[in-house]
């Protein structure tokens, strides 16, 4: 590779979506010059299809939120319309960051598509980001609105009681959002996605994935969206709760919990997984017509349960990709779920494969 093939491959390494005028300005060329390089890049491979990316073997694409978590956590039982003494901290969450770190703790390359404010909080994303390996060269920086936060109380079994979010900035994460960002979405092994995207966006996944889609959702107000006559996921992570509500919002059969996987399935959801970790597993596979379940195991001690399901999420991608059949992807993702648990963090520092499989054999043997 010459001199001046570095320098651009360099440049869309730092903004993918640079032109070509402004890498002709940055290494003294001209315009046809450069496109020359590109042309024989793509050519190479080291660079693809429109908005150019630099291709990762192997990776997952993930869409969603990124938020500044402000986290009161009581010493003791909260006494309503009272001051509780606690402890209160600040931390880098949402379902999507979270998921993207628990993969590249697990060395699973992936990129984090989300939207973040030009604001203290947005530049204390970005270093996080930077400190834990998350790539998100195709997220984008919005201008006069604040980075995503989300503020809520714990009681002092780390159970969340109450919260309140600012997350008007994903109304950003549009559908011509994701098509600019087409080729890196639809060239990754899996896309998983929370539900802070929008009815539209989900419409456009539906309509243009040719990949894995993962869900996972987030809350019972932002749920729905991922409902239509046109779904197209793989696999859909929920809990019971949440599941009875989407349910009740797509039909007024009165079904039971196994009857209305069904009914979901039927309607373009191959893979749904009831998880809690007080309740175990409950898995559907709609082209089988088969059911799994694993019975919930005794946990001793929580720290908090913020970060738990997208632990889960994002390991039975990680499992997925590693090519695990599905009940032992459902445990290696519960034993990720449980190794959360245990940490005050969003994300437990001491996930690694190594680490998940050690435990899930002392979990299950």
């Amino acid at each position: 590779m010459t001199r001046n093939e570095e320098e651009v491959l360099s440049l869309i390494a730092i903004n993918p979506f640079i032109s070509q005028e402004e890498i002709a300005k940055e290494i003294g060329l001209s315009r046809s010059g450069v496109a020359s390089i590109i042309r024989k890049l793509i050519s190479e491979g080291h660079i693809e299809g429109r908005g150019y990316f630099i291709s990762k073997p192997g990776y997952v694409s993930i869409i969603g939120g990124v938020n500044v978590d402000y986290i009161g956590r009581s010493h003791q039982k909260i006494t309503d319309k009272n001051s509780n003494p606690g402890k209160i901290h600040t931390a880098i969450g949402g379902a999507g960051h979270n998921m993207a770190a628990n993969l590249t703790k697990l060395h699973a390359d992936n990129y984090f598509i989300t939207v973040y404010g030009n604001d203290a909080d947005g530049n204390q994303v970005i270093v996080d980001s930077k400190e834990h390996d998350i790539d998100m060269s195709y997220s984008q920086k919005i201008e006069d609105i604040s980075t995503s936060s989300y503020m809520y109380i714990e009681d002092y079994e780390g159970r969340r009681l109450l919260g309140v979010d600012d997350m008007e900035i994903y109304q950003y994460i549009t559908s011509d959002f994701l098509d600019a960002r087409y080729e890196i979405i639809n060239h990754s092994d899996h896309c998983l996605v929370d539900t802070n995207l929008s009815k539209d966006c989900f419409k456009w996944l539906y309509n243009h994935l040719s990949i894995p889609l993962v869900v996972k959702t987030t809350t019972n107000l932002k749920n729905s969206t991922i409902l239509s006559s046109q779904m197209k996921i793989d696999t859909l992570v929920t809990t019971e709760e949440e599941f009875v509500v989407l349910l009740n919002d797509s039909t007024n059969q009165p079904l039971t919990i196994k009857e209305g996987m069904k009914f979901l399935g039927a309607k373009g959801i191959e893979t749904i997984i009831l998880y809690d970790y007080l309740k175990g597993i409950l898995c559907y596979v709609h082209s089988e017509g088969q059911f799994i379940r694993q019975k919930p195991i005794k946990i001793n001690h929580i720290e908090t349960v913020n970060g738990s399901h997208a632990a889960f999420t994002s390991t039975y991608v990680w499992a997925k990709m590693k090519k695990w059949a599905l009940k032992d992807a459902l445990l290696l993702a519960y034993t990720s779920s449980i190794l959360n648990l245990s940490s005050p963090n969003n994300v437990n520092e001491k996930l690694s494969p190594i680490e998940l499989y050690k435990l899930k054999r002392t979990l299950f043997g």
